[in-house]
């Protein structure tokens, strides 16, 4: 029997599957579960505290999870790392036959076969990951971060396109009928950062109350260290006089409820997304999406599949109009179209058996 690869997964924030708290560390979860399949997987992630240091074990992960060097603003804000590993994660890296590094790329020697997983290209850390090129593959979940890295390093090997998965079981429209309410609820549910819209939420809102309606915005805050410091006092500050709910960050398996209760789903910020994961689970949820085309959002889905696209420079009332349109005609065409179309090309399975097909050919 061939003996199965040692799996050396890394990446630096805090690992944990119910605290995920972005597309690239939710996805890293799924990465984890489907190399359990494969191999025997150790995760190594950075640590704010000595109390997080040592081994782990996740239920229902067939994984040993570890912290293993420290968060420092070195291995925050760089992309291709030394991290200052323990002994025995320093062990875990020498004796590995794959290493697979989330979002970052590894500056040490080892005989494994590297696997660098990038969920986008803008930031800082990731234009270093282009710029040193230390990977045998390199995973990105759309062809538009493909071609995103062609453009910034057209000699770059081995980039491979495997799509961001949504747990369609997990991620489905209720079964109940909607309970009546005199308010509308639109939902900002991405990471609370300027980038992702919420100001432009804001604007939008307002217009909504002029036409006499009761928009609610409600999005959310993130554990300390993982938000910008100012988030809770300036959105409160720039939502005066909206109806404003700023709840604290969900895990995982709360979020189906919290599109579920929305009427619409909001991603109309400036980032280009390199997938936008938080669309596909709204649309498999049953709520329509109003986005603008950043990145991936331009072709995730065919129209009048429940994802409504803005330009970026659309007028208040072109907005409002999108805004209506969307929350009339959005939920049916989610479940008609939009939510078998996720389950097609997007389905959590799919993308499991993909990742690790891709890192066993990775190893040869």
């Amino acid at each position: 029997m061939t003996p199965r690869p040692r799996i050396c997964v890394l990446q630096v924030p805090l690992f944990d599957p119910a605290r995920a708290l972005g597309g690239a560390e939710v996805m890293a979860v799924e990465l984890v579960r489907a190399l359990t399949a494969v191999g025997q997987v150790t995760v190594l992630h950075g640590v704010a505290e000595d109390a997080d240091r040592g081994p782990r074990r996740f239920t229902g992960l067939a994984a040993e999870v570890h912290g293993a060097f420290p968060l420092d603003d070195y291995v925050r804000e760089h992309g291709h790392i030394r991290p200052r590993l323990d002994a025995r994660a320093a062990g875990n890296v020498e004796e590995a036959d794959i290493i697979v590094t989330v979002e970052r790329s590894l500056d040490l020697p080892s005989r494994a076969a590297r696997v660098v997983t990038l969920g986008g290209v803008g930031y800082p850390h990731t234009l270093e990951v282009l710029a040193h090129r230390a990977w045998d593959t390199l995973v990105v979940p759309s062809q538009f971060v493909a071609d995103q890295v062609r453009a910034r390093a057209p000699h770059a090997r081995g980039v491979t396109v495997v799509a961001n998965g949504v747990d369609t079981d997990l991620f489905r429209p209720s079964d109940k009928a909607r309970a009546s309410t005199d308010h509308l609820r639109l939902l900002v549910a991405s990471r609370p950062t300027w980038d992702k819209g919420l100001l432009r939420v804001f604007d939008l809102a307002r217009d909504l109350q002029g036409l006499g309606l009761r928009p609610r915005v409600v999005c959310f805050t993130q554990p300390g260290g993982y938000g910008p410091n100012d988030f809770l006092p300036k959105a409160t500050r720039a939502g005066a006089g909206l109806d404003l709910e700023i709840l604290p960050w969900r895990t995982r398996d709360l979020m189906p409820d919290a599109y579920r209760s929305a009427h619409l789903t909001l991603c109309l910020g400036d980032a280009e997304e390199g997938f936008g994961l938080v669309a596909a689970e709204s649309v498999a949820t049953g709520t329509p999406v109003l986005a603008t085309p950043a990145g991936f959002l331009r072709d995730m889905l065919p129209p009048e599949h429940g994802l409504v696209l803005v330009e970026p420079d659309a007028s208040a009332p072109d907005l409002v109009t999108a805004a209506r349109c969307a929350t009339r005609l959005g939920p049916d065409a989610c479940r008609a179209l939009g939510r078998p179309y996720v389950a097609r090309h997007y389905g959590l399975s799919r993308t499991r058996a993909e990742l690790a097909r891709v890192v066993q050919l990775a190893a040869g």
